[in-house]
Parts: structure tokens; C-alpha cells; sequence
């Protein structure tokens, strides 16, 4: 096509674009070279605009790519994938009044899409405006939406309780609003957490302790259920102490409602690690103790994960300067008893207890087959006498 129209510019610039996929780092002057060429004879063309635009945003130059695409959109204001582009860079520059203006202009080009209407309404709450947000919401519901329970509706009627929240509505109406929902949401773990999140400000707090506790035996491992949990625990110790409040409570009780909540938590889930772990992050003076036992049983175990679990502990300096002592205590007791301090047992002890319990249980097996096999021989002897007499 170039042999016959060598000064096509929209070619010229697709040639570029495709050297610069495709030809490596080496390529990158020549493809510039050929979309520059591409602009100078098709200056007026919005898809030159648009490539050059392109090899920016390749190249992580988004202002520069950003103003390629404004200048295509001035030669082809509908044009869709240019504003999508553009749309897509104005968030990551966090160019939010510009981006909520080019998803207005997005809604007008595709109008029946969702995600026309969703960015528009994500645009709205990124800037805050939250009533704006809920309106559009609410105008694509009545609109667009199809009311079938499937997934992507469940999240948007989630979404739609989130943003009347947060757009000042009273407690008791975002909870009406959430419960007449239900009958649409399918996540039902999601739905329990918000359920349980709104009754606690409403001071319903043994339901919300009862949803909560029914996540927790979905899923025991649930920090998020844990944090409400242990402030709801607070919050009961409070009403039940109407003498005390937050403000004049001693950091030493608050500290014994936490450590007590999560003592409970390990009887109710025996096998969850979670409640261990996060009883490290609310104790102060308890730290010491209950960051010996934790880390013991990781150590017996050998779990490479441990200083990963524990790295959020080291913003804390009087928890470094604990846990850097009983290491060097633990060092100092394995290289001289091979066993850890206070401990009875060396660190192989539960490696060889259970080999000792497999061998006797392999040998206990033994002597049964053993026993079976005299006693099969005994009668089949039994059995030739007979058959000889």
C-alpha cells in the first residue's frame, strides 16, 4: 500500500505502531520516526493522533499520551476506544474531574452499556460526591438493569448500600435498604458482614455478634470478622461497666478484654492460627508470654511463613526489643541443651514421639499378622489330618 501511497498517513502511522510491537528497543526511533512522518501528511486524522498516543503510553509517557488523545477527540469527539484510552489514563494520573468528564462522554457514545454507567458512578465517588453517584446508580437501575439475581447485579445492589451510607442516609434506612436487597444478593458471607457492620452502629450487638460468629465458622481464618469482633467485646464491657467509657479506660483493661476475647476464640476454633496471631497485636505486658508460645509452635514445625506472619509486629520498638531477647534466649538454650527454655522436651521430641508411635504401631500390626498367619497354618494342618484319616 505504501509502494503505491507513499505519503498515506494513516498507513504511515500503522506501520509505525506495529514496528514498535513487534521490532523490540531498537525499533523505537524509526516506529516514532514513521508516525511523525504519518502526522505530517495526515495532521487532520484522529487516528494518527491516536497511534502517536499509543507509542507514549507504551513508553509510559502518560501526559504525553493523554494530550495525543485529547487532540483525536477534537477531530472525532464519539469516538469510543479513544476515550476509553483516555479515560484509562486520566485515573492512573489521578486526573479525576477530567476523567469523570470523559465518562460522560463515554455514556453518551454507549449508552446501554454497563460499564459506561458504572465508571460514571465510580467517577462520582472517587471526587466524593456521593449523592451524584447514588442518583446515576439508581437512574441506571431504573434504566438499563435487568432486576435478575446473578452476580454481577448482587454486587451492584452491595455497591448501591455502600454509597447510601456514605451519602449521609441514617443507619436504620441503609439497613432497610440492605434487607430489602437480600432477595437480589447472592454473596451471603458479604451480605452478613454488612449486615452485621450496621447493626453494631445501631447497638444490636449480640445479632451482630451472632453473624459474625456465623462467618467465623465458615471461615475461622477471617481477620476483618476478628477486628469487629474484639470491638464489639470492648463495647459490651463498656455497657456492662456504666462507670467507665473509652476514654477514661486504662490501657492494661483494654488490654485484658482483647487477650480474654481471643482466649475464647481459641477454645471456639481450637485449629485456627488467627486468634493466636492477633492476640500478639493488642497485647503489651501479656507480649512476652504469649509471643513464646506462638513462636515455639511454629519453630517445632519448621514453617518458613513465620517471619512473614510476624513482620507487622516490628513497627512496634518495645516489641522488637522483646522478641529480639527471647530469640537470643532460645539460641543460647538449643546450642546448650538442644531444648527450647522452660521446655522439657528437646525440639525432636515430637518428631520422635511420632516415629516412635509408628513403629509400635507397625510392629503391634506385625504381631497380629503374625498370630493370623499361626493360626491359619494350625487349621489347615488340622484339616489335611482329617482329610488323610
Amino acid at each position: 500500500l505504501l509502494q503505491q501511497y507513499p505519503n498515506h498517513g494513516e498507513t504511515l502511522a500503522m506501520k509505525g505502531l506495529i514496528l514498535s510491537n513487534t521490532g523490540g528497543k531498537e525499533k523505537k526511533e524509526e516506529a516514532y520516526a514513521l508516525v511523525r512522518q504519518g502526522l505530517k501528511f495526515g495532521i487532520m486524522s484522529s487516528m494518527c493522533w491516536h497511534v502517536y498516543g499509543l507509542l507514549h503510553r507504551g513508553d509510559y509517557n502518560y501526559e504525553e499520551a493523554i494530550k495525543c488523545y485529547k487532540q483525536a477527540l477534537k477531530l472525532e469527539q464519539d469516538n469510543f476506544l479513544i476515550l476509553r484510552d483516555l479515560a484509562n489514563l486520566q485515573v492512573q494520573q489521578r486526573d479525576l474531574s477530567g476523567y469523570r468528564s470523559t465518562c460522560r462522554s463515554i455514556l453518551g457514545v454507549k449508552p446501554k452499556l454497563r460499564n459506561s454507567w458504572i465508571a460514571l458512578v465510580i467517577s462520582n465517588h472517587l471526587l466524593g460526591d456521593y449523592s451524584t453517584a447514588l442518583q446515576t446508580l439508581k437512574l441506571y437501575k431504573d434504566t438499563v438493569m435487568e432486576t435478575e439475581k446473578n452476580y454481577e447485579n448482587s454486587e451492584m445492589f452491595l455497591y448501591e448500600n455502600e454509597l447510601l451510607e456514605l451519602s449521609g442516609s441514617s443507619t436504620q434506612d441503609v439497613l432497610k435498604h440492605l434487607e430489602e436487597s437480600s432477595k437480589y444478593i447472592v454473596d451471603k458471607m458479604s451480605y452478613r458482614e454488612r449486615r452485621a457492620k450496621l447493626c453494631r452502629k445501631l447497638g444490636r450487638l449480640e445479632e451482630a455478634e451472632t453473624l459474625l460468629k456465623e462467618l467465623l465458622s465458615i471461615n475461622s481464618e477471617w481477620y476483618e470478622v476478628y477486628y469487629i469482633l474484639q470491638e464489639i467485646e470492648l463495647e459490651k464491657y463498656l455497657k456492662a461497666n456504666p462507670q467507665k467509657n473509652a476514654e477514661t479506660l486504662s490501657a492494661d483493661e483494654k488490654e485484658n478484654v482483647y487477650v480474654g476475647f481471643y482466649e475464647q476464640m481459641q477454645k471456639t476454633f481450637p485449629k485456627s492460627i488467627s486468634p493466636r496471631r492477633l492476640q500478639l497485636d493488642v497485647a503489651n505486658k501479656q507480649f512476652k508470654q504469649l509471643f513464646i508460645k506462638y513462636v515455639q509452635y511454629f519453630l517445632r514445625r519448621g514453617v518458613p511463613s513465620l517471619f512473614s506472619d510476624l513482620k507487622s509486629l516490628y513497627k512496634n520498638p518495645e516489641k522488637v526489643q522483646i522478641m529480639g531477647k527471647v530469640y537470643e534466649d532460645f539460641e543460647t538454650s538449643l546450642k546448650a541443651t538442644k531444648k527450647f527454655p522452660s521446655s522439657s522436651s528437646s525440639v525432636t521430641s515430637s518428631t520422635t514421639t511420632n516415629d516412635e508411635n509408628k513403629n509400635n504401631s507397625n510392629s503391634n500390626e506385625g504381631g497380629k499378622k503374625g498370630k493370623k498367619t499361626k493360626k491359619n497354618s494350625e487349621v489347615q494342618e488340622k484339616t489335611e489330618t482329617t482329610t488323610t484319616t
